[in-house]
């Protein structure tokens, strides 16, 4: 029997959706809604097209998707999106940021990928110079540059240890950023103290997988509160795999808690 959507798209777009699914909590989105619009996002490439956002948004009106607006723009520049709806960046629908980060996140296997990555596959399917490669370029500029210019304030101003963008979104920094080459100074009293300190005040249950690698993190994901600080437990896992420095403030916090 004959394909009518080739495998690997179909990998791309179970991860996409299944990405979506995940990430929707941090945008304060309903889980089930992102799901099911990252499922239907690349359905246009049953009209055999490489940007296919129009021809997705049309197929899924003529049955009612409510959504159909967001496939529609799935594919237009920033530039585009904010003059066409006289908007600032700012104002970009938090479900269609999602969907544009979930597309530069997600590989064609279907894999978590960084984004550096998954650009270097866009430019291999569409050619670099293809209006569909610079507009997803200019996406992720974009993202990585309001990642940075938020620079984990809140992780010092509220007592959140995890405001960064895998956990909060694209206006935060991202984990990698403060990935380092060599551990830190009493680096496994602090990894014990993201494990243990304070208190545990949701749990969300579930195996969770790096962010970066795919591979298996931990069995689920704590938020914990000292009444100082409060932070996600998964960050343990990256201090150790990947040496993540946090904020100097926090670590001093750690070493007095633990005296």
């Amino acid at each position: 029997m004959s394909k009518i959507i080739a495998p690997d798209r179909v990998k791309h777009v179970q991860g996409v959706a299944e990405y979506m699914y995940q990430e929707a909590e941090k945008y304060q989105l309903d889980p089930d809604r992102m799901y099911l619009l990252g499922i239907l996002q690349d359905i246009g490439a049953l009209h055999e097209k490489k940007e296919n956002g129009e021809a997705g948004a049309a197929l899924t009106e003529k049955y009612g998707y409510a959504d159909s607006e967001l496939i529609r723009q799935k594919d237009c520049s920033l530039s585009d999106y904010t003059r066409k709806h006289n908007c600032s960046r700012d104002e970009i629908p938090k479900e269609l940021v999602l969907l544009w980060e979930a597309e530069l996140r997600v590989g064609k296997n279907g894999n978590v990928v960084r984004m550096k990555e998954r650009l270097t596959e866009m430019a291999k399917e569409h050619g670099k110079k293809s209006r569909y490669y610079a507009n997803f370029a200019e996406k992720a500029e974009w993202m990585e540059k309001s990642g940075q210019a938020s620079a984990a304030t809140e992780n010092r101003s509220d007592g959140k240890l995890f405001a960064y963008r895998e956990f909060r979104g694209i206006f935060y920094p991202s984990l990698e950023n403060f990935f380092r080459d060599t551990p830190g100074e009493k680096q496994e009293e602090l990894i014990r103290y993201l494990k243990e300190g304070g208190k545990v005040v949701r749990v969300m249950e579930g195996p969770v997988y790096d962010y970066f690698s795919g591979e298996f993190a931990c069995d689920n994901m704590e938020i914990r509160d000292d009444g100082v600080y409060n932070w996600n437990s998964v960050l343990a896992y990256y201090v150790e795999k990947y040496n993540m420095e946090l904020p100097e403030d926090f670590q001093e916090h750690a070493a007095k808690a633990q005296l």
